[in-house]
C-alpha cells in the first residue's frame, strides 16, 4: 500500500504542474483573444488547429496515446475559443 501511496502523490504533484500550466496557457488565450478582437480577426483558425493536432498527435507513441492527447487539446482548443468568445462579448 505504500507504494500505491508514493505513486498517488506522484500523480498528485503532476495534477499540480497540469493545473498551473492551464492557468498560463488560458492566460495567453486572453491576450490572443483580446489581440485578435483588436485586429478583427477570428476566433476560430481551423488551419491553425488541425495542425495543432497534428503535431501533438506526433509527440506521443501508441494508438492509445494519439488518441487521448489529440482529445485533451481538443478541449483545450474548445475551452479557449470559448474563453476568448466571452472576453469579446463583454467588450
Amino acid at each position: 500500500m505504500d507504494k500505491l501511496l508514493e505513486m498517488r502523490k506522484e500523480l498528485d504533484k503532476i495534477d499540480e504542474e497540469i493545473i498551473r500550466l492551464y492557468k498560463e496557457r488560458m492566460k495567453v488565450c486572453e491576450e490572443i483573444g483580446d489581440y485578435k478582437a483588436e485586429i478583427g480577426k477570428r476566433v476560430l483558425d481551423p488551419d491553425r488547429e488541425n495542425e495543432k493536432l497534428r503535431y501533438v498527435s506526433n509527440q506521443v507513441e501508441g494508438e492509445f496515446n494519439k488518441k487521448g492527447i489529440r482529445e485533451l487539446f481538443n478541449l483545450l482548443m474548445s475551452l479557449s475559443r470559448e474563453m476568448q468568445y466571452q472576453r469579446i462579448e463583454r467588450k
